[in-house]
């Protein structure tokens, strides 16, 4: 089984093979900028083109979010969101 675990030690188990198949989607469509449009400076249109077994592991990967990050549920999710995009454009790049 493969794990990420994230600084609050929550944990997402997925097995290493599902990892793998959403490395290659995620990197393939976010590295490619025939599949991104920037609509607005520093905002994107993204075309996820999958197949079904790349559509089930962002689907597996969804359900470990919400069974691992008990938040991710949470009513203040919104609010929580924008703050960490905000820490995240503030990291080198």
């Amino acid at each position: 089984m493969g794990r990420l675990v994230y600084d609050d030690d929550e944990k997402i188990r997925l097995r290493r093979g599902t990892f793998l198949v959403l490395y290659d989607v995620l990197a393939r469509t976010l590295r490619n900028p025939a599949t991104r449009k920037e609509t607005t400076p520093g905002n994107f249109d993204i075309l996820f083109q999958v197949d079904e077994a790349e559509r089930r592991a962002l689907n597996w990967l969804v359900g470990a979010i919400e069974r691992g990050v008990p938040d991710a549920m949470s009513l203040e999710v919104p609010e929580m969101i924008a703050e960490h995009k905000r820490w995240i454009m503030s990291r080198p790049k």
